[in-house]
């Protein structure tokens, strides 16, 4: 708490309403506030315990509510004996935050002048009371607001005490309650509580004191006046606190086949088919990294993402890109060399792309393959008077160009012309009839020999 921090400071004067002689060594009596309210709005309530022949307060629990002057609810717990307090004529009670600051000056003061409490107990009719609000600082109550008692009294050892209590719902983990500022109860359960009873006539406040984590817990019917009966309508509902959360996403272009994302926060994939905007299915809260990447590229493309990553900002994330690209598939020429030409040769791969030769030298095909495709060279068209053979002619691609395809052509063999007739002359009769006799005479010969 710093210097200027506010505190508070209450001051009563009564009047006797019933008077009880003193008795000595009596066991101290407890004195309920009893319909105490300020001109403001605002009331007290509570208790203290007071020893008579000692002078000794104790288990004090006194608290006030805001009215119109003095904004802030207070709570005291402890007494103070500065400035004449605390006296069987004086009653003062202080925050003990807040007596740490001023060394015990500050507190609420019941005073009833003239009327001692004593341990034989009884009502006594507060007619005038007050509770300041001061800085630390000067630790003075002057020019500083202040409020009175408008009705109430002090009431020691009440005929009759009534509960104020309820149930609780919709609880995970630890609520603590309080009634008027103070009695503690913490709940683990969904169940019933009850408070120490108070006095007819008091007042009576029920708050959360401290929330269940991940938790808000409400009061309904949760305060009253002049209590005449046992309280157990109070009901304390809880319910898991939402906490927001905000989609990631963004837009698509260039796609023309199926794209898979991936966010790895929650490792969700999303598959997108389509260019426009696209978001995550599972939202991320605030504060939580998000990172988004391409998971599967789509056939034939390839997809980049910009402002994939960063942090949820208390806002959706809209401004993720993803821009996809046909992919540029390398290819290969298939060529070789030609010799021994002397006309048109006509080339062709894989039984197309006929490629023109009209010399000897290097050749290659217009058509170029990826890599791992197969290619056949033939000859589709021989040269006139030539016969042309491909050696090296098929393969596959290997992420290069083919150029060892050698075509060889060769002149063909010329047969020689077939030789001239020569004309038999024509014998003449005596010829023939000296041929014949000739032949005869051989005959005759051979015949001749053999017998």
């Amino acid at each position: 708490m710093n210097k200027y921090s506010l505190a508070s400071f209450f001051v009563v004067l009564v009047s006797v309403a019933a008077l009880f002689s003193a008795s000595a060594n009596a066991t101290p009596v407890v004195w309920y506030l009893s319909g105490v309210t300020f001109a403001d709005g605002g009331t007290a309530s509570g208790s203290f315990t007071y020893d008579a022949d000692t002078n000794v307060y104790s288990t004090i629990s006194v608290s006030t509510t805001v009215g119109s002057i003095i904004t802030t609810p207070k709570s005291y717990d402890v007494a103070t004996s500065s400035l004449g307090c605390n006296t069987p004529e004086v009653v003062c009670l202080i925050n003990s935050a807040d007596a740490a600051n001023c060394a015990g000056k500050t507190g609420v003061t019941f005073a009833h002048v003239g009327t001692p409490l004593t341990n034989a107990g009884g009502t006594i009719t507060l007619t005038f009371a007050r509770e300041y609000t001061f800085e630390n600082f000067t630790c003075s109550t002057v020019g500083e607001p202040k409020r009175s008692v408008t009705a109430g009294s002090f009431t020691s050892n009440p005929t009759t005490t009534y509960s104020v209590g309820g149930n609780v719902s919709g609880l995970t983990s630890s609520v603590t309650l309080q009634n008027n500022g103070g009695d503690d109860i913490i709940k683990t359960t969904n169940d019933g509580f009850t408070f120490t009873a108070q006095a007819e006539g008091s007042d009576y406040a029920v708050t959360v004191s401290s929330q269940p984590t991940g938790q808000t817990c409400t009061v309904t019917n949760g305060s009253g006046t002049n209590i005449a009966t046992n309280i157990t309508n109070v009901t304390v509902t809880c319910v898991t606190d939402v906490v927001p959360t905000y989609s990631v996403g963004g837009t698509v272009s260039g796609l023309t086949g199926t794209v898979t994302l991936y966010e790895d926060t929650f490792g969700q994939d999303l598959a997108v088919s389509a260019n426009g905007s696209f978001a995550f299915v599972t939202e991320l809260e605030d504060g939580v990294a998000y990172a988004v990447t391409v998971l599967a590229q789509p056939a034939g493309q390839t997809c980049s993402v910009t402002n994939g990553s960063g942090t949820i900002a208390a806002a959706d994330v809209t401004n993720v890109t993803v821009t996809c690209v046909t992919d540029v598939i390398p290819t290969y020429s298939v060529g070789g060399t030609v010799s021994g030409l002397t006309g048109s040769l006509a080339l062709q791969n894989n039984g197309a792309d006929t490629l023109a030769v009209t010399a000897d030298g290097t050749f290659t095909f217009s058509t170029e393959l990826a890599d791992s495709a197969a290619y056949a060279v033939t000859v589709s068209a021989q040269p006139a008077g030539q016969t042309c053979s491909v050696t090296n002619s098929s393969g596959t691609i290997t992420t290069a160009d083919v150029t060892d395809v050698s075509v060889a052509c060769i002149d063909d063999a010329v047969a020689p012309p077939p030789a001239p007739m020569v004309p038999i002359p024509a014998m003449s009769e005596w010829a023939l009839i000296l041929l014949t006799m000739l032949l005869g005479l051989m005959v005759y010969a051979n015949r001749r020999r053999l017998f």
